[in-house]
């Protein structure tokens, strides 16, 4: 209602004497504004606007948190990139302010006790501070500061300090948060994160157990743990997906994975690696020889495989467009490589169809374009380089259509309007530029809020994907564990039904084999925590898959009693019925398998955990 903007930070504080909740936010502009949310307030529609309360400048601009004194119920932090501010709840009176020392850019703080706050860096540090006598309650100083200049306030005291011991390079800023706990014993923790997977604990002491010194004190990590350490510490150690075929003579460590991907329509593992090789090998072999021990363990060279060398660095991205769209030729294997180079192999012979080298950075990524791209740019690839620039590169005329290059920032996010033939490259510094695909000319750059709504009207373009849980394996997992009977029958009446088609479908051809089913009993999704680790791979087995699966293709098999001669002799005469017969026979011994393994699974799964529960 006044002086309407952006809210940079915001948060909601709960009474429990009036039930009320409190919404206190500061805009872009440094204006505080509260909103109060009562019972008649929850009841309106939500057409009705709820205007502020109250709205007075505070001068913050740049404001990261705001966090409210649950010791007290009466003081208010407010941290800002430069400095922060301690205000009083009941009128918003400002009551300490201290800026940041040594050019350091604060992230957030909170309150640690009645007297004590800690505020925490970009950088990973934390300090803690005892506010002075005039920002306590329960002081007889209290509130004798207000009106009064920041320079003329008494500043806080600098209590101890919590500082990184891992001064690598992030990605991003660490992200730090302090808990308190409600439940004795009610211990005081601030938990730190970082983008390479460490996460780091303090335990901060109680006030008796600190003594107050000139200089700061610095509280050393309860504890700090990260993902790579935590591998490390596993006996046996984790083993890769392909490290049998990865290790080098007078080299311990096997090659890393750097890139990878999962061809189901082939059961193929397709692994880039560190040295600018890509190996091609079945997936199902591989995963045997990790997760089983046998003979095959001692055997050299195994699996079978195919190694593809063309990358005179390390793979940094595989696409197989097929998979994506069967519009692409099923032949062809998509990788880029830090050497620029985007590179299209033959998956069945090994064979380097093309490589382009039009980029002037390592590849990021490889896209597909929508289907309802022009019939040129379908049989396009879209590829993204560390330099700013995207390309568009044909498969049909091994030619590169269009390059976009004139990026000023990284590209964060790649996207399409095909109806409008628009190529729309979002970068890091919020800027959007359009380009033209046919012609590769820049249509506009713009950023702002124009920038936000062309980004918006492209996804209003995307239909909606696919819900991910709708996979079987997912919904089999979800009634298991909320022991749901009436899930597990709807799931088991689908399988049914599906069976039943295949089955039907098989009986009407002429050999009568069952078609293959067409779930995916095995999966392999590659992840990293960080961009420049390996990749490690995680195997989603669906077991109802595996089981009908199994059991399609023990009843595809002959009988022996059907191939003997002399069943051979009485049969001659009838071929035809006896087919059909004997289908209708298979499909009933089916039937009742797949039945009574469900059965089986529901008793163990359901009546044995009731069963422990009593």
């Amino acid at each position: 209602k006044i002086s309407p903007d952006w809210i940079s930070s915001m948060s909601i504080i709960r009474s429990h004497r009036t039930q009320e909740d409190t919404v206190v936010a500061v805009s872009v502009t440094g204006i505080l504004k509260v909103w109060i949310i009562t019972a008649e307030v929850s009841r309106i529609q939500v057409t009705e606007p709820v205007f502020e309360e109250e709205s007075k400048p505070i001068y913050s601009v740049s404001c990261q948190s705001i966090s409210f004194c649950t010791f007290t119920q009466r003081s208010l932090l407010v941290v800002c990139s430069k400095h922060w501010k301690v205000f009083d709840a009941a009128d918003y009176s400002l009551l300490c302010s201290v800026p940041s020392d040594h050019g350091q850019t604060w992230t957030g703080g909170d309150f640690v006790a009645s007297d004590k706050v800690i505020i925490w860096t970009e950088d990973g540090c934390s300090f803690i501070y005892k506010l002075p006598p005039s920002c306590l309650h329960a002081s007889e100083s209290f509130r004798s500061d207000v009106g009064k200049t920041g320079e003329s306030s008494a500043p806080p005291l600098l209590f101890s300090a919590l500082d990184r011991k891992d001064k690598q390079l992030l990605i991003c800023p660490p992200v730090t948060r302090f808990f308190y706990g409600r439940r004795e014993p009610f211990h005081k923790l601030v938990i730190q994160g970082d983008s390479s997977g460490r996460l780091s604990i303090w335990n901060l002491p109680d006030s008796p157990q600190l003594i107050i010194s000139e200089a700061a004190q610095e509280l050393r990590v309860t504890t700090s743990v990260s993902l790579q350490e935590a591998f490390e510490k596993l006996k046996p150690l984790p083993a890769g997906i392909i490290d049998q075929l990865s290790v080098l003579p007078n080299n311990d460590a096997p090659l890393k994975v750097t890139a990878s991907v999962y061809i189901p329509s082939h059961g193929l593992l397709v692994c880039g690696r560190e040295d600018g090789s890509i190996v091609i090998v079945p997936a199902t072999q591989t995963a045997l020889v990790q997760l089983l021990q046998g003979e095959h363990m001692l055997r050299r060279g195994w699996p079978p495989h195919r190694t593809l060398r063309g990358h005179r660095n390390k793979v940094t991205c595989l696409l197989y467009p097929h998979q994506v769209s069967t519009r692409y030729d099923q032949r062809y294997l998509i990788s880029g490589g830090v050497d620029f180079s985007v590179i299209v192999w033959d998956i069945f012979s090994g064979e380097m169809k093309h490589i382009f080298c039009v980029h002037g950075g390592e590849i990021t990524q490889l896209l597909v374009p929508p289907e309802n791209c022009s019939a040129r740019i379908q049989h396009c690839i879209c590829s993204v380089a560390s330099d700013h620039s995207v390309g568009l590169l044909s498969l049909r005329e091994r030619k590169c259509i269009m390059l976009a290059s004139r990026h000023l920032f990284p590209i964060q996010v790649i996207k399409w309007r095909p109806s409008d033939d628009y190529l729309v490259v979002g970068c890091t510094d919020g800027s959007v530029y359009v380009w033209q695909m046919d012609t590769g000319a820049l249509d506009r750059c713009v950023m702002g809020i124009t920038a936000v709504e062309i980004l918006n009207a492209c996804d209003e373009a995307v239909p909606a994907a696919v819900d991910s849980l709708s996979h079987p394996a997912v919904n089999l997992k979800q009634a298991m564990t909320r022991r749901s009977l009436a899930a597990l029958k709807n799931i088991a009446h689908h399988k049914l039904q599906t069976l039943a088609t295949n089955l039907l479908a098989s009986e009407a051809s002429d050999k009568g084999n069952l078609p293959k089913y067409s779930h995916n009993s095995l999966m392999v999704q590659a992840i990293k925590t960080n961009l420049t680790d390996p990749d490690i791979h995680v195997l989603f087995f669906d077991v109802e898959a595996l089981i009908i699966q199994l059991l399609t293709e023990e009843a595809s098999r002959p009988s022996p009693t059907i191939i003997s001669p002399e069943s051979l002799q009485k049969t001659s005469g009838s071929a035809d019925k006896g087919s059909s017969f004997l289908a209708g026979k298979r499909a009933a011994v089916l039937f009742q398998q797949v039945k009574e393994t469900i059965k089986e699974n529901i008793k163990e799964h359901l009546l044995d955990d009731d069963e422990d529960d009593d």
